[in-house]
C-alpha cells in the first residue's frame, strides 16, 4: 500500500505551488497520503494525531479518504499535514538574518537516508543515534551561511546537554529547549508505546529567536504493533533515545513528566477517552472499512507482526484488530 506525497500546482504542467484547503483543512500545497497497511485498525495515526492536537502548539491535522489512482481503487488513506512551514503549519519566519540565523526544521532519521547530514557534537561524539538533516529552509533556498548557523546552534545545545552541568536551571538544557513541549512529547510517546520516538521520523523545529520544540509523526507501529519484535508493556521507550536519554537523567525533568502524566491520565490519556476516539473513528469509516479490505483483506492472513518464539500476532479480522488495540491501551 504505497505512500504518496501530494502537491497542488497552479495549472497542469506547472511547478508553481498552489495552496488549497484540502478536505477542509488549512490551506497548503503539500500533503501526505498515508496508507495504513500494517495497522489493520486504520486508526492509530488518526488517534495519536488527534491526541497531539490537544497537547501541542502544533500537530498534524488529517482526514480519511478513499483513494483512486488512475481509476483504480486503492482503499482507505489518511490525508495528513506533513511537518512543514506555512500559514496553517508551523508558521515559522520565512526570512533569516545576514549572519545566517534562521528559523529551521531538522529531521532525525536513518543514516544515509538523505544527503548532507549535520556534523554536530552528538553525532561525532557518539552520543546520539542516526543522523540529523535540515528540512527547512528547503534545499533550493538554504544558504551555506544558514547551514553553518544551524549546525553551530544544534552543536552548542548538544555540548551543553551532554556536559556535567546539563541540568543547571539557568545555563543547562532548559536554556535551549521548550521544556513543557519536550515533557509532553515524552508522556505521549511513552503512553502509546512508540519505539521510534526520538530516533526515527523525529522532527525538531525552532522559531527565529525561540527555543527548540519537537513535533509528533508516524504512529502506525504504536501500541504493540511493532513489526519486528515484541514490545514490553512495562518498558520505557525513550530512555535510550537521542537527547531524551540525557534529559531523563535529570530528576527535575522526570518529575515534570510524572506530574504531566498523572494529569493527562485523568483526561485525554484515560482509557475511556481513547476508547471513545477509536469508536468514533470506526463509526466515521463505516462501510469504507469493508471496501478497503475487499482489496487488502489478504493481509489478515500474512505474518506481518512478528513476535518472539515464532508467535505471530497479526489480527485475522477487523474486529480482532480493534480488540488488540484496546487491549494494548488497557495493558499499557
Amino acid at each position: 500500500k504505497k505512500q504518496y506525497r501530494l502537491k497542488f500546482v497552479k495549472k497542469q504542467g506547472s511547478d508553481k505551488a498552489k495552496d488549497y484547503a484540502f478536505l477542509g483543512m488549512g490551506t497548503n500545497s503539500e500533503w501526505v497520503l498515508n496508507g495504513p497497511f500494517l495497522d489493520k485498525t486504520l486508526i492509530r495515526n488518526r488517534l495519536v494525531y488527534g491526541l497531539g492536537r490537544e497537547l501541542f502548539e502544533w500537530a498534524p491535522d488529517c482526514r480519511y479518504c478513499e483513494l483512486f489512482v488512475d481509476g483504480k481503487y486503492k482503499g482507505v488513506y489518511l490525508v495528513t499535514e506533513p511537518v512543514t512551514n506555512g500559514e496553517s503549519r508551523l508558521r515559522l519566519c520565512e526570512f533569516g538574518l545576514a549572519n545566517g540565523q534562521t528559523a529551521y526544521i531538522v529531521k532525525r532519521d536513518r543514516c544515509d537516508s538523505e544527503e548532507l547530514p549535520l556534523d554536530v557534537y552528538g553525532h561525532y561524539a557518539g552520543k546520539t543515534s542516526n543522523d540529523l538533516f535540515i528540512d527547512y529552509p528547503g534545499a533550493n533556498s538554504l544558504t551555506d551561511v544558514q547551514r553553518e548557523w544551524i549546525t553551530k546552534d544544534i552543536d552548542q545545545f548538544e555540548r551543553v546537554l551532554y556536559s556535567d552541568a546539563f541540568a543547571d536551571p539557568e545555563y543547562g538544557y532548559a536554556k535551549y529547549i521548550d521544556v513543557d513541549n519536550f515533557v509532553n512529547y515524552v508522556v505521549l510517546n511513552e503512553a502509546v508505546m512508540n519505539n521510534d520516538a526520538g530516533n526515527l521520523s523525529t522532527y525538531v523545529y525552532k522559531e527565529l529567536g525561540g527555543k527548540l520544540q519537537i513535533a509528533i509523526w508516524d504512529y502506525n507501529n504504536c501500541f504493540d504493533n511493532y513489526q519486528w519484535f515484541p514490545q514490553e508493556y512495562s518498558e520505557f521507550f525513550l530512555k535510550e533515545s537521542a537527547w531524551f536519554s540525557q534529559l531523563l537523567k535529570d530528576r527535575a525533568f522526570v518529575d515534570k513528566v510524572v506530574a504531566r502524566y498523572r494529569e493527562l491520565r485523568e483526561g485525554i490519556l484515560s482509557e475511556k477517552y481513547m476508547y471513545e476516539q477509536i469508536d468514533a473513528q470506526r463509526a466515521l469509516l463505516g462501510d469504507a472499512i469493508d471496501r478497503n479490505f475487499a482489496v487488502w483483506g489478504y493481509t489478515f492472513h500474512e505474518h506481518l507482526v512478528r513476535h518472539e518464539n515464532g508467535l505471530h500476532t497479526n489480527p485475522h479480522s477487523y474486529d480482532e484488530a480493534i480488540m488488540q488495540l484496546k487491549k494494548a491501551i488497557h495493558t499499557r
